[in-house]
């Protein structure tokens, strides 16, 4: 006899930590779900499981309200009654980073691991779309399946589900694709006969698209509790011989070994998935409260590429690692990067508690690196010298360098570059003098009292040298340990303070020391030119017009290109949601380049020449009270921008800041490229994606990007780097192709009722009138024009020295065993990018992880401080896989293109 099908019937819930409801209102309502659900395998054995949405955060949340239930969770875990993980949270991709990703996964399945067991499944059921290498993200974690219900395009009709996912690396995934979402099977009915026919219907549906004799009917929704009526519904279709199918109950893993068994006649795919052509993926969240993007992908940078490699090498180097603190950190992160959280897409009251997640994050990273801030004061910045400087990354490495290479030093600077090659970076020191101007020997010894003891000391030191120390007139110039002097700039703050400024090459993953020398500075080669309206370097002339708005043009002078009038603003109404952009029936686009705008040059050179442009556009106050279009009344929108070139760095970065009075708007802007292209690049995770310039099954033509995107005509590119600005579009224009970068999307509802791009609407209609971004806004992005194609110009590495640029802290004299200039690791080919460097979660290893750009098989080559004891390949999760060869400081590994390689060494 022929087996029939099985409907597989698998209780869950999603469960959305906040949304509509702030996160109280509804944990408050998730304790009563898991509650329901132990209290249903108490009284009814035939009941097999339910899942808590593949999170684990879930768990956490339940037990800080009752902690006594931890042995019954743990208990209903390892009997796979509770089926948790492996994500801590339901992300958005899109807007958070591939190693944000990957904490995701570490911290989830070691928390389910905790409880007994982890699902090892990549359930991902209402992610606004998927990233191309996910397939090999979830394969690093030993997970070979993934389930999802956003993101498929018309290619499921010759693919059918599930079908094979492939990542550019090769690495694949069997991907299930939930046809009318995870809730396909919510409204079972209690009558059985009634669910019967329910399932008749279900089974009609599914068949023709399914591949293997096996359906998921998932019994659940948001924030549904359990149905304990499911076991009387299979055991009413057991007797029913009559059906086409059969009816079990069971969980998404059983389901999915299932399918494996018909691995080797499914469909494949390649790509990314950004479709609605089956359930709208809802681009808009890319831009709305895009201040929420900001502060989330300032904490990644800082902790990715600061935190822990410092504190990696501060550990390496006999310290302590605060693993727990910088857990702490990402925790906060992670809790940011739930899809209705990060997407910012719930109300206001929810973002209010984002916004301080975040906050506390960058808070406890930059508390982790330096007890002073980020930008330094003097003498406040000496506290720390009364502090433990085990306490903090920098101080701590600081204190290992022998800083006495100069008798007239006032102070050392350390810069530190935390990429895996060297770099030619801007190097910045602000110096603020809190204590009397003049000191002579006596003043000073009326200020013994109130100086710390360390700097006292030092600055006795001068004053009995120099007789008088007089601030208001000070002199300084900049020395390196071979005793060079240093080209710098010093420039005078409004508030009262000193910039020093400095470009010099530094040292792949480790650092620089200079002193900062009382003394007449010899003179500086005018490394950088301002003129009437336009400023240069070696590389790149920028000319302003006023005129225009203060929009540039840029000539390279490497290649001869110009690039036409850039980098203006356009303004245009936004009838949509928090979920969607939308024009309202009569728009009104605005431009910057009807503006005069106001010039000056606030630095100009020889190392730094800072642009300060000036303008105020008029736009529309909000839309109509009936939304069909822009009102007629304006209010004043002004930006100011600061437009910075730095001698020998071949980009022009831009700072802007815009006073928000405006509601109901988009703004954007816009870099006219001058070439006819059809596809364009752009940075994803772990990967440098080709895309059509007009994307197919899209309601909107723009496109999420991690850090960059690049046009290019295989002569010659230019490249837009940005921080925390994930929304582009490739338009048409007059002139070729222009990249148009969102800076901000303004608006005041949820969600609303059917408007132009979007012809339904998501969720009930909700005001959120913070979502319109009245406040003081501000955005960075850099211009990098570039020849040939992208990795020709190697405009990842560019764009990743804008991004993370050096960090700087000062230092007295003291001796110490490490030299003034030196790397702790090298990384080589140029091919090969460090994308993350870390002690390990589980031993006492360092993690190193290397990705190859390339389409190329490359043999990477990684040269450490000291010579290593032993290398391992090691998948995601940290597990070894592979012991590799070494040779004294040097470790070699093959790494195919577009792969991740992680490695565990042990020095």
């Amino acid at each position: 006899m022929r087996q029939r099908p099985k409907v597989l019937l698998i209780a869950h819930t999603h469960w959305d930590r906040e949304w509509y409801l702030t996160f109280e209102r509804f944990r408050y309502r998730l304790v009563q779900c898991i509650d329901r659900a132990l209290g249903i395998f108490d009284k009814d054995p035939r009941y097999h499981s339910f899942m808590l949405d593949g999170q684990t955060i879930v768990l956490e949340d339940y037990l800080e309200v009752k902690p006594y239930m931890k042995e019954v969770l743990e208990k209903r875990v390892r009997e796979g009654k509770l089926i948790v993980g492996p994500l801590y949270v339901q992300p958005d991709e899109w807007l958070v980073s591939g190693e944000g990703l990957i904490r995701n996964l570490l911290l989830g399945i070691r928390i389910a691991k905790s409880f007994g067991r982890v699902m090892k499944v990549g359930y991902l059921p209402d992610t606004f779309g998927h990233t191309i290498q996910l397939p090999q993200i979830l394969r690093g974690f030993d997970i070979d399946t993934f389930v999802f219900s956003r993101g498929m395009g018309s290619e499921l009709k010759s693919l059918g589900t599930p079908f094979i996912w492939r990542a550019p690396d090769g690495s694949e995934v069997l991907a299930l694709f939930l046809l009318d979402g995870y809730c396909n099977c919510e409204r079972l009915p209690k009558d059985p006969e009634r669910a019967i026919e329910y399932l008749s219907k279900f089974f009609k549906r599914w068949r023709p698209i399914c591949k293997v004799p096996l359906l998921p009917g998932m019994v659940g929704c948001d924030h549904q509790f359990p149905k304990e009526w499911i076991p009387d519904v299979v055991k009413e279709a057991k007797g029913r011989q009559d059906l086409p199918f059969e009816v079990i109950q069971g969980n998404l893993e059983e389901l999915l070994n299932e399918a494996k068994k018909y691995a080797n006649k499914l469909g494949v795919y390649s790509g990314e998935m950004l479709s609605s052509y089956y359930r709208r993926t809802l681009y808009g969240c890319w831009s709305s409260r895009v201040y929420l993007k900001q502060l989330n992908f300032e904490n990644e940078v800082l902790l990715v590429n600061y935190v822990e490699p410092l504190w990696t090498i501060a550990w390496l180097l006999g310290n302590e690692y605060p693993k727990e603190f910088i857990w702490q950190a990402w925790r906060y992160v992670l809790q940011c990067h739930a899809h209705d959280s990060i997407c910012g897409c719930s109300i206001d009251e929810v973002h209010k508690e984002c916004e301080v997640r975040q906050l506390k994050a960058r808070n406890l990273a930059w508390g982790l690196l330096a007890p002073a801030a980020p930008i330094i004061e003097i003498p406040l910045a000496f506290l720390w010298h009364e502090c433990d400087r085990a306490k903090f990354a920098m101080p701590f490495l600081t204190s290992k360098l022998n800083l006495n290479f100069s008798k007239n030093a006032l102070l050392y600077l350390v810069a530190f570059n935390t990429l895996a090659w060297n770099q030619k970076a801007p190097i910045k020191l602000r110096l603020r003098f809190d204590y009397p101007v003049r000191i002579d020997v006596r003043s000073l010894q009326l200020l013994k009292s109130v100086l710390p003891s360390a700097y006292y000391e030092h600055l006795k030191r001068i004053v009995e040298r120099t007789g008088v120390f007089d601030l208001s007139k000070i002199k300084i110039k900049v020395r390196d340990a071979d005793g060079r002097v240093i080209p710098h700039q010093v420039t005078r703050t409004l508030d009262g303070a000193f910039m020093l400024e400095l470009v010099d090459s530094l040292p792949a993953m480790g650092y620089k020391a200079y002193a900062i020398e009382i003394g007449e500075s010899e003179d500086t080669p005018e490394f950088v030119k301002v003129e009437r309206n336009s400023m240069e370097n070696e590389f790149l002339k920028v000319t302003f017009y006023p005129e225009k708005g203060g929009a540039f043009k840029i000539l390279d002078k490497r290649s001869s290109s110009e690039y036409p009038l850039m980098n203006f603003f356009e303004d245009d109404g936004d009838a949509g949601d928090e979920y969607d952009y939308s024009p309202p029936k009569e728009n009104l686009v605005l431009s910057s380049k009807d503006v005069e705008a106001r010039l000056e040059f606030t630095k100009r050179g020889p190392i730094v020449a800072e642009a300060k442009v000036r303008l105020t556009m008029r736009v529309p106050k909000s839309l109509k009270s009936d939304r069909s279009g822009r009102s007629n009344e304006l209010v004043k929108l002004p930006i100011v921008m600061f437009v910075t070139l730095y001698a020998g760095i071949p980009r022009v970065d831009v700072r802007v800041l815009i006073e928000n009075r405006a509601e109901d708007h988009r703004l954007r802007v816009v870099f006219p490229t001058g070439m006819h292209t059809a596809k364009h690049h752009a940075e994803t995770h772990f990967y440098v994606i080709e895309r059509d310039n007009m994307p197919k099954e899209q309601y909107v033509p723009t496109y999420p990007m991690r850090t960059w995107v690049d046009v290019n005509d295989g002569e010659k590119g230019l490249c837009i780097a940005t921080k925390g600005l994930h929304e582009y579009e490739i338009r048409r224009g007059e002139n070729g192709s222009e990249i148009i970068v969102t800076l901000m999307r303004c608006v005041g509802w949820l969600s609303r009722p059917a408007f132009l791009t979007r012809p339904d609407s998501t969720d009930p209609p909700m005001p959120t009138p913070e979502a319109q971004c009245k406040r003081l806004m501000e955005f960075e992005y850099s211009i990098m024009p570039h020849r040939g194609e992208w990795l020709e110009a190697r405009v990842y590495k560019t764009a990743r020295e804008f991004i993370a640029k050096p960090l700087v802290q000062e230092d007295l004299p003291h001796e110490g065993d490490l030299p003034n200039e030196f790397s702790f690791l090298k990384v080589n080919p140029e091919e090969v990018v460090l994308t993350c460097m870390k002690k390990a979660e589980d031993d006492d290893y360092a993690v190193i992880r290397l990705l190859n750009v390339s389409n190329k098989r490359v043999v990477a080559s990684l040269e450490f401080f000291r010579s290593l004891k032993e290398a391992w390949r090691a998948n995601l999760n940290e597990e070894p896989l592979e012991r590799l060869n070494i040779t004294g400081r040097t470790v070699q590994i093959d790494i195919e293109p577009y792969r991740l390689e992680t490695l565990k060494v042990r020095l």
